[in-house]
């Protein structure tokens, strides 16, 4: 069998050339990437909810340019530590052959990859947040009371948290499970426990006073982040991340290890406290953001690279022939494989999914041609980062009403699954392409029906 350190650096390699090729496709900012793009570049100051952590990372990028590629890039590099930090974990809670193993299953994971190089905050705060897991392991893990080295958590869970703000009910469960599993250690030496509080609340004062400043409430934008999470009634997020489709949520082989996982609750490691450790804030971290939020996988990545961990030891317990252990190998080298292959032809069809958006904010730029303009639009980011037009939202296909006038341009557009209709907007609709111009009517006569 090949050494953990060389399995963990092939795991980084095949892990790089998979998010290479995504990145070098170069496909449209989606979305949520467009909107970090946009208060980036000093728009969109009204989405308070929006992370700043990944703020900073477009600013960098935008230094670079406001290509794609520039954007992209420093979300790509830091993605790299995601990897590392599972083998950290693994390596911390069970012996450097199960970091290595669980790095490798999820280095062949599509829905870590497809997320690897996007202006996004998941993976790096679930880098930051299973980087401090490892440092929690490795000092309360042990018989002797922790080390200062403790301390070394809270700027690592600061950092996660200002990089998605969701990361609150991790850091929560990681210092709750700790308190639960290590109180003996914690309590024979108190220091280094309190000093990682002291300086957590420290780094988190910033955000507390800014949230203060803006909303009234040390938490007002906590709870606007949660307001905006998606969630249609209590507790879906829970129900499709227990019972969607496995290998669309978290790919070929982590499933199998996420099943190996519930298993180890009958036959538990001998690390006992350290297993208790990794399930609790890895189930919590699924359990809890299912209750209060739509499911969707990058969501939860921590809590799933913490339960591959788990089942990975269980495997690597129970599974001890050698024929059984190659077989595994190749899986994960054909998970590497596929992978590679499935990330640039899904950034192509993502790409096709986005040319009419793309055309619409091309045809609006053109036909502005540098001067005021604003969108209207049921979807806003991406056309107001490609057009460098204001926007304004469309609630419905045809509400509220822009207030067109001869003061700015004003346009139209559809975007993917939330369609337009000019003609009831009351305002002349001019035909561009892909796109309407909207012009100021007086009466009733040419505002009926768009022009093409």
């Amino acid at each position: 069998m090949v050494s953990p350190r060389r399995l963990v650096l092939a795991a980084l390699l095949a892990w790089s050339i998979s998010a290479t090729a995504g990145l070098l496709c170069r496909s449209p900012l989606a979305t949520d990437e467009a909107a970090y793009a946009l208060i980036a570049r000093g728009d969109g100051a009204s989405w308070l909810y929006r992370s700043r952590g990944v703020v900073v990372m477009a600013r960098a990028g935008l230094a670079l340019g406001d290509s794609e590629l520039a954007l992209r890039l420093l979300p790509t590099l830091v993605s790299l530590l995601f990897v590392l930090a599972v083998a950290a974990v693994g390596r911390r809670a069970f012996g450097a052959r199960v970091g290595a193993i669980a790095a490798a299953v999820i280095a062949g994971a599509h829905p870590f990859l497809l997320r690897s190089f996007e202006l996004l905050g998941d993976l790096p705060a679930a880098a930051c947040l299973l980087g401090a897991i490892a440092i929690v392991i490795g000092e309360l893990g042990g018989e002797a009371p922790p080390s200062y080295r403790l301390v070394g958590a809270a700027p690592l869970c600061a950092a996660a948290f200002y990089l998605r703000y969701g990361s609150v009910p991790v850091i929560a469960l990681v210092g709750i499970a700790a308190l639960a599993c290590w109180w003996r250690q914690i309590r024979a030496r108190p220091g280094p426990a309190i000093a990682a509080a002291c300086v957590l609340a420290a780094l988190l004062a910033p955000f507390a006073i800014a949230s203060v400043h803006a909303t009234g409430s040390p938490i007002g934008i906590l709870m606007l982040s949660a307001g905006v999470s998606g969630r249609t009634w209590f507790a879906r997020g829970l129900l499709i991340y227990l019972v969607g489709d496995p290998l669309r949520q978290y790919g070929v082989l982590p499933p199998l290890a996420m099943l190996a996982a519930m298993w180890s609750l009958r036959r538990p490691s001998p690390r006992r406290r350290v297993a208790a450790f990794v399930a609790v804030v890895g189930l919590g971290q699924i359990v809890v953001l299912g209750l209060v939020s739509h499911a969707n996988a990058r969501f939860v990545f921590a809590g799933v690279a913490l339960l591959v961990v788990l089942g990975v030891d269980l495997l690597d317990r129970v599974v001890t022939s050698m024929r059984w252990r190659r077989n595994a190998m190749r899986a994960v080298i054909a998970s590497w494989i596929g992978v590679a292959i499935a990330v640039p032809l899904y950034e192509h069809h993502l790409a096709r999914t986005l040319d009419g958006v793309m055309a619409a904010a091309a045809a609006i730029r053109s036909d502005a041609a540098g001067r005021p303009c604003t969108v209207a639009a049921r979807a806003l980011p991406q056309l107001l980062w490609y057009s460098h037009c204001a926007g304004w939202r469309l609630v419905t296909a045809a509400w509220p009403q822009p207030p067109v006038d001869s003061a700015t341009r004003w346009y139209a557009a559809d975007t993917p699954r939330r369609p337009v209709d000019a003609t009831a907007l009351g305002a002349r609709a001019v035909w561009l392409g892909p796109a309407w111009r909207l012009e100021p009517c007086y009466g009733s006569v040419g505002c009926a029906a768009a022009t093409r």
